[in-house]
């Protein structure tokens, strides 16, 4: 993760210093007189904008010109770039195109992305999002050359990145390409589509007439027909011949009567020579000792050649148009030799000095375009000569400045370059190679180059420079992702430089490798003795560095670590923190540090997974994706849609995950093993809650076998948790504790609370299908004790029904019940059936029918404002009267607008529902399916059914009815909504009023056959003050206080009871008028 990164943190610390612009390759060549081929010029104009117009053919076609003439003449903006063997790195491509766009907009601060190699595998994606931020620079209509694009190979990745470039191409945007070769096959598609305009060798050919012309403009006049016959025959329209034998005739150099001498193929060297041989000699010498500059300033030619006048031989040359082409800036002229001619110097300067003069005049001339900041060229001519040393001293001056702009594949060249004993004894020089191979397609090919530059530093004593060549080994390894057991002799290593740095090695350690550390012990030792030193130091780096992208840097490994060890709370002020530190680095972190923004985007979703914030995690997974596909780093996609899956399977929201999964198969055929784990995970999760223990065991033994492949703690312990939920749905509890008692023994080896808090919790659920309360028990106590402390929401697979099931228990045995309540409503579990047998069970909505009418919504009262929802509220009346359950829609119509038409009674009815279920806050709570009306009873506690549930029927036990009937009698506080006059309440309120009567008596009559004749008495009591006329319970409240002992008490209740009857008419029960005459006579 972290070795892409730090190559970003690397080219943030390169100095702001505005380098030297190279002009040669940014800017458009003068034609000094040049008279361009109308012809073509007017072809290439009549093209459609958003075209690419590609110009191919041998070397000293015309092809430069005309570009060159067409970008001029436009009369739009235009961008020159010329292509050299550079470019087929691709971050020296990007570089220097930055810098040709700084050119074309000198005042603008512009912002475009810095290519960096954690772009390596998806290129195209880069240069997509590139060449959209370059052409929208582009207000007003413009011109993009490439010019020279045979310079690189045929397989070169700027050929991807121009497939992207033509690909995007707005209107208004000619993009314009010179090449000796065709369109490369990467192309076919444009050539197909209509929108490309081809120029080939055919068509660059001048015509007689057109060579004509030229000749005559050269001052060849008069010319006679046979002579213009003869050279037209002779090169074949070929300009650069046509150029040279103009001139050689103007100045007799050239007899008229050879012209048909050489053959095509020697004719641009025979009549070159020609030119050349009758130069004076300070024009020759200056010509060869410059010919191995790919471009020629003044300065630099008089260095080279000695001669103060080499500004007024190169201008000649110039404007004679003799093969040397001129650009210019504010500071002074540059030219460049013509491919052709420059190869001829070449090979004359080789005739010319001995070997050891032709060296030295390279060296020194490598050594100038050194001092003007000319590397790439400088390294390329050093290559040639075989001047090691100079390419070495080359290197350690430009090796940081290139890996801060991402160009490691030319680094990588030139080092690569070095003979190897150089390279074995130089650490720093095997340390860059490291750093280069790390950014390759396989990371941990570096870990060679990085064992020697150790040894070297070791060897030195140099702790600190060896703790940075440790840490670029844990970054290729972790990058890699496929064997972090690679990590383990580094992380030996790492006690030895703790041993001998002393405690200023991980005070003083380098902020980057300080980070990439702590992310190696979190992944691979998280039990590590030092690992709580090593973070100090990361917070150090976090609060104190100078870059806030490193701060941001820091902030994300601690992160990672935090969430790793179960420090949910400390992963929360991370994220925060990351967030403010990208704010604070730049004004569009998308563009400037996209994969910091990645991570940022990362972390989010895994803290939002882990907090149970289900929005927070779909945004950041969506940011993240978004942020991917401008940048085109995709390779933490995979992350992304993981934990978006499990954040919806989590939820509950199983097709939302199958989406997130399917975007995830084409992991399984990378090499990426903590990628291809994750997948492996979240299918078992997905196939569990499916019910398919069967199809999900492939995936659990997949995953189990990538993870110790991997290496990585939390992976081997995520993979040996679900081998255990696997094997316990099939019905193998053997198996299942086995790798259950592996993921314990890691999770306390680790001293993780967050992974043993997952381990109680199946434990539990394994005792609960043992049938073995005091297992379930115990293991419940555990997890959420520490689920209370930690502030537990979620865990990798949390399965719904599980948890709802486990919850239910708690709240049963009184376990927790504060932590537990607030887990249930925080993460809306619902239970398989409504939970009316657990007391504390946290009702989203409570409703009160008997006696008044109450709503209470998460334990509050709506806030109903000015007006009071009275109709919204008739309806819920109005559902619970009619059952709650499958009422007819047509019935609540008919009864709420008995007057109004079908349509608009339904109308006026959905309208109302949409009210009352965000009256409810609940919108499941409510569900209109199928023509009828149901409150769900898991979410919505209504007083009437917890009655009636509660009512014991009549072959209860004693003991349970006595206790069911002390639970539901209560809740009856009088009729049925009896503030409420409309008669559809009055059947309800009858039946519940009967209920109640009946359960007093019933549980009167239990209580006295158990002895309790004064809590018998109390409940009678309570039965006439809700039916002062019930007879049985004024007879039954005079038995118990005679057999109290209270004759004087029963005696004034008779009285009472027999004075209040007698007011009705109410005959008494003969056994009633035996119980007065017994009183009487006390």
């Amino acid at each position: 993760m972290s070795g892409a990164i730090r190559m970003t943190t690397e080219r943030k610390r390169v100095s702001r210093r505005k380098r030297i612009q190279h002009i040669a390759k940014v800017c458009t060549p003068r034609l000094n007189g040049v008279v361009p081929c109308q012809r073509l010029l007017d072809r290439l104009r009549q093209c459609p904008d958003h075209t690419l117009t590609w110009i191919h053919g041998p070397a000293g076609a015309g092809k430069t010109i005309l570009a060159a003439s067409f970008s001029r003449g436009h009369g739009r903006r235009g961008l020159w770039y010329h292509v050299d063997a550079g470019d087929e790195d691709p971050g020296t491509f990007f570089h220097y195109m930055n810098l040709a766009l700084q050119r074309v907009f000198p005042r603008r601060r512009l912002a475009l992305p810095a290519y960096g190699p954690e772009y390596g595998p998806n290129l195209p994606g880069f240069a997509r999002n590139y060449f959209r931020s370059l052409y929208a620079l582009f207000t007003d209509p413009a011109v993009i050359v490439l010019d020279g694009l045979e310079a690189i190979g045929g397989e070169a990745a700027l050929h991807v990145c121009l497939a992207q470039a033509v690909a995007e191409l707005p209107a208004g945007i000619r993009l314009v390409v010179t090449s000796r070769d065709p369109p490369p096959t990467i192309l076919g598609g444009v050539t197909g589509s209509g929108r490309i305009q081809l120029v080939d060798w055919n068509d660059l050919k001048l015509s007689q007439e057109e060579c004509r012309a030229l000749l005559v403009s050269k001052g060849l006049e008069p010319l006679p027909p046979a002579l213009l016959q003869s050279i037209h025959e002779l090169t074949e329209g070929w300009l650069a011949a046509l150029s040279l034998i103009g001139d050689g005739l103007v100045r007799g150099t050239i007899d008229p009567a050879h012209l048909e001498d050489p053959p095509l193929e020697r004719v641009f060297d025979f009549f070159a020579g020609e030119i050349f041989v009758p130069m004076p000699p300070h024009h020759q010498h200056l010509l060869l000792c410059t010919a191995d500059l790919p471009f020629v300033t003044p300065r630099m030619a008089r260095q080279l050649s000695g001669d103060p006048d080499a500004h007024r031989i190169l201008d000649g040359l110039s404007k004679r148009q003799l093969l040397v082409s001129q650009r210019r800036d504010q500071r002074q002229p540059l030219y460049r030799y013509h491919t052709l001619f420059r190869r001829f110097l070449s090979n004359r300067a080789a005739e010319t000095f001995t070997n050891a003069e032709r060296r030295a005049l390279q060296l020194q001339t490598a050594r100038l375009l050194e001092a003007e900041d000319c590397p790439v060229e400088a390294a390329e001519l050093y290559i040639h000569i075989q001047a090691w040393e100079a390419l070495r001293d080359l290197i350690h001056g430009k090796a940081g400045a290139l890996l801060g702009e991402g160009r490691s594949t030319t680094l990588l060249r030139w080092l690569q370059a070095l003979p190897r004993d150089m390279r074995d004894r130089d650490p720093r020089l095997a340390h860059w190679e490291g750093i280069c191979l790390t950014n390759s397609a396989v990371p941990t090919a570096a870990l060679p180059r990085l064992e020697c530059a150790y040894r070297l530093q070791v060897g030195a004593r140099r702790w600190h420079a060896a703790a940075a060549v440790l840490a670029t080994a844990l970054e290729a390894v972790i990058h890699e992702s496929r064997d972090l057991t690679q990590l383990d002799p580094w992380l030996q290593r790492l006690a030895t430089l703790e041993e001998n740095g002393g405690p200023g090695l991980i005070r003083d350690c380098d902020g980057n490798a300080a980070c990439s550390i702590l992310l190696a012990l979190a992944f691979r030792k998280p039990e590590h003795a030092r690992l709580a030193a090593w973070r100090e130091r990361v917070q150090d780096v976090q609060h104190g560095a100078e870059s806030p992208l490193l701060r941001a840097y820091a902030a994300h490994n601690l992160q990672v670590q935090s969430l790793w060890s179960g420090d949910i709370k400390t992963a929360a002020r991370l994220v925060e923190s990351q967030q403010a530190l990208i704010r604070e680095g730049r004004r569009d972190a998308a563009a400037k540090a996209p994969l910091r923004t990645i991570f940022l985007h990362i972390g989010e979703a895994v803290y939002g997974f882990l907090d149970a914030r289900a929005e927070d995690c779909r945004q950041a997974v969506a940011d993240g994706l978004a942020c991917a596909e401008n940048s085109g780093i995709t390779m933490w996609n995979q992350h992304l849609h993981g934990f978006a899956a499990a954040s919806a399977l989590a939820q509950g929201k199983p097709q939302e995950a199958h989406e997130h999964l399917e975007q995830m198969t084409e992991v399984l055929s990378s090499q990426r093993h903590f990628d291809i784990a994750l997948y492996h995970m979240l299918k078992v999760w997905y196939l569990l809650d499916h019910h398919d223990a069967q199809r999900a065991r492939p995936h659990a033994e997949a995953g189990l076998e990538v993870a110790e492949r991997l290496g990585a703690a939390i992976p081997r312990f995520m993979a040996h948790y679900q081998m255990a939920q696997v094997a316990h749905e099939e019905g193998l509890p053997k198996e299942a504790q086995a790798h259950l008692q592996i993921a314990c023994n890691l999770a306390r080896r680790w001293h993780n609370p967050m992974l043993r808090f997952m381990c109680h919790l199946s434990q539990a659920q394994f005792g609960q299908a043992a049938g073995d309360p005091a297992a379930t028990w115990a293991a419940l106590r555990q997890a959420m004790s520490l689920g209370r402390r930690h502030d537990y929401l979620n865990t990798w697979c949390w399965r719904p029904r599980i948890m709802a099931e486990l919850c239910a228990e708690a709240l049963r045995q009184d376990i927790e019940t504060l932590y537990v309540q607030s887990l249930v409503r925080r993460r809306a579990i619902i239970p398989q059936s409504a939970p009316y047998d657990i007391p504390h069970w946290p009702w989203p909505v409570r409703i009160y029918t008997m006696g008044r009418f109450g709503l209470t919504v998460e334990d509050q009262t709506p806030p109903f404002g000015r007006k009071t929802p009275r109709k919204a509220l008739l309806l819920l009346k109005l559902l619970i009267a009619l059952g709650g359950r499958g009422v007819s829609q047509a019935r609540v119509m008919d009864i709420l607008w008995p007057q109004t038409e079908g349509d608009l009674s339904a109308k006026s009815l959905s309208v109302l529902l949409v009210r009352l279920r965000k009256l409810l806050g609940q919108p499941r709570i409510l569900e209109s399916g199928t023509g009828h009306l149901t409150l769900d009873p898991r979410l919505c506690w209504v007083d009437v059914w917890a009655f009636e549930r509660a009512l014991p029927g009549e072959d209860c036990p004693d003991a349970e009815a006595v206790a069911r009937l002390e639970y539901a009698l209560p809740l009856y506080q009088g009729p049925f909504l009896g503030e409420d006059e409309e008669p559809w309440f009055l059947a309800m309120r009858q039946r519940l009023h009967y209920r109640f009567l009946a359960g007093v008596e019933r549980l009167g009559e239990l209580l006295e056959k158990s002895g309790r004749w004064e809590e018998a008495g109390r409940w009678y009591l309570h039965g006439i003050e809700t039916d002062p006329y019930h007879a049985r319970f004024c007879q039954r409240h005079v038995c118990t206080l005679l057999h109290r002992g209270l004759r004087d008490e029963a005696a004034q209740a008779y009285r009472n009871h027999h004075q209040r009857l007698a007011t009705q008419g109410i005959r008494l029960t003969p056994s009633f008028t035996d119980l007065t005459e017994s009183v009487a006579n006390t």
